[in-house]
């Protein structure tokens, strides 16, 4: 008897670390979730957002490289030597960019070889979104409050993360030792249905990829420590340690003196391409131009090993002779170490390298899955603390109009930003102040709304015919600003837009406008008999 009753005050005393713990973190990790829906597209929007990007995808072995290559080495105050090509394709990119490690990139349109005047600081959307999904945005100013709070919100985000894999973990344990009815009579044992159920089906992505940005995140509180422990107190900084590991200091090459005809550098690009067809190649390295020993190193990734290339740290290269195409030196993507590897691995699951838009998309749609499933956990907890007024229409916590605001007054406010992105003069000063300043107003105003309005269904309702008129919006906005229908890519981002607006917009209309006509609509009348 004593057992049984150890066992079953063991199963609540989880069931309310479970709940306790949820509550605490769901509204972070939510914020994180839905930006970071956002950021899994950051290569299309980042390209979607610069009217200077909106050119169709070239043929990177049908691209006239030297024209824009000329003009660049013309510059008597440009680096001659070890002068970087960044391929129209890298990262959605649809511009060729030319740069040195010294110097700020010159873009060009790799189909016409007119340079580029790139938006630059004007036009920073997709990295706002994915600074709000990571945290960085509640960092506090390192020269005013020092660098322990320089990186606080990627350190709150952080551990969010390591106490959503709690959670995790936490739900799996309670699924196995707690039966779900498959027929719920009420909306409260719906939303705990749908809550364990969706989890059910995703928790192992969504545990690597919380666990990956967990191990981003709080390997910044680590790194001091950790690298005067590994070097014996000498360094600091722990890329002087790891660094050597991850990008070994490559051998100096002294120019010849003596010059040489260049083959042309799309001629070197398919003479590589024959080499080693599995790599798409992303950047090309200019060594000693114009010598008799001039070379070309081309790096990219290899596509038949996902995970283990193509990021940050390993990019599979060949290096020809770039006056007769001969083959010099060749590092494939199995090369390098298994600490590589790993980081690697670690950062693909955060950054897709070398994913599709298709695969984007599947990815991001069992995202929006765990956005709901965190709703759905959220709303249960509500359900059970609403009080029933007049014995039928329930009056919820507080806590219910911070949620509101949080979860689903985002939406409107993410709404804002895409359209002042179109509505805003890309020329107009502090641009990016006025389009974060509005979205920070526009989502605490719906806070305020929130509190105003008695009816917590009705502002819901509210907040997403607006978000899906403002993301319709800025999609015709879109158009209109540029006078053409768009293509390839830049479409795809469109489409997507368009796509949410249509979901919110229908939302709107079926979720119920009462209170009491939430229990016919979260339960059908078959569902409660």
């Amino acid at each position: 008897m004593n057992e049984i009753n150890a066992s079953k005050l063991w199963k609540q005393r989880l069931l309310r670390l479970h709940v306790a713990l949820g509550m605490v973190v769901s509204l972070v990790m939510y914020i994180s979730v839905f930006f970071g829906i956002f950021a899994i597209f950051l290569p299309y929007l980042q390209v979607w957002e610069k009217p200077s990007r909106h050119i169709e995808m070239a043929d990177v072995t049908q691209i006239e490289y030297e024209m824009m290559l000329n003009r660049v080495l013309e510059d008597p105050n440009c680096p001659k030597n070890n002068l970087l090509i960044t391929l129209p394709g890298t990262k959605g990119e649809t511009a060729l960019s030319i740069s040195h490690r010294f110097s700020a990139p010159l873009f060009f349109n790799p189909l016409s070889g007119a340079k580029i005047q790139d938006e630059g600081a004007q036009s920073q959307l997709a990295s706002f979104l994915n600074k709000l999904h990571y945290g960085k945005v509640l960092d506090f100013d390192k020269e005013l409050f020092g660098v322990a709070f320089s990186f606080f919100g990627r350190l709150l985000f952080g551990f969010m993360a390591v106490g959503v894999m709690s959670i995790v973990i936490s739900g799996v344990i309670l699924i196995i030792i707690f039966s779900y009815t498959n027929k719920p009579k009420t909306p409260q044992a719906l939303f705990s249905r749908l809550h364990v159920k969706i989890f059910t089906w995703i928790f192992p992505i969504f545990l690597l990829i919380t666990l990956s940005g967990a191990f981003m995140n709080l390997s910044l509180l680590s790194s001091v420590p950790m690298a005067k422990l590994a070097s014996g107190g000498k360094e600091s900084r722990i890329d002087a340690i790891i660094g050597p590991v991850l990008f070994p200091k490559e051998e100096a090459r002294i120019a010849s003196g003596e010059t040489a005809p260049m083959l042309p550098i799309k001629t070197l690009i398919a003479k590589a391409q024959t080499l080693n067809p599995q790599i798409n190649f992303q950047q090309l390295k200019l060594v000693n131009w114009n010598a008799t020993n001039a070379q070309i190193e081309l790096k990219g990734y290899d596509v038949t090993k996902p995970f283990l290339n193509g990021g940050a740290f390993n990019k599979p290269s060949l290096t020809l002779s770039a006056v007769d195409g001969s083959l010099i030196s060749e590092q494939k993507a199995l090369d390098r170490s298994w600490s590589v590897f790993f980081a690697e691995a670690t950062f693909f699951l955060h950054f897709l390298a070398g994913v599709d838009m298709i695969s984007r998309t599947l990815i991001a749609l069992v995202m929006v899955a765990s956005a709901f499933a965190i709703g759905f956990g959220v709303m249960l907890w509500l359900e059970k603390q609403a009080k029933k007024f007049d014995e039928r229409i329930p009056f919820y916590h507080w806590m219910a109009k911070l949620s509101l605001s949080i979860m689903v007054g985002v939406i409107p406010a993410t709404g804002v930003l895409f359209v002042l992105q179109w509505l805003l003069p890309f020329d107009l000063s502090d641009r990016l102040l006025w389009q974060k300043g509005l979205f920070y107003n526009a989502w605490l105003a719906t806070l305020f709304w929130a509190f105003y309005r008695f009816n917590t269904y009705q502002a819901a309702k509210e907040f997403l015919a607006l978000g899906g008129a403002l993301f319709t919006g800025s999609v015709l906005l879109h158009w209109f600003m540029l006078g053409f229908f768009p293509f390839s890519s830049i479409l795809g981002v469109d489409i997507w837009l368009l796509v949410l607006g249509c979901v919110l917009l229908w939302s709107a209309r079926k979720l119920p406008r009462m209170p009491e006509e939430a229990q016919s609509f979260w339960i059908r009348k078959k569902e409660r008999a």
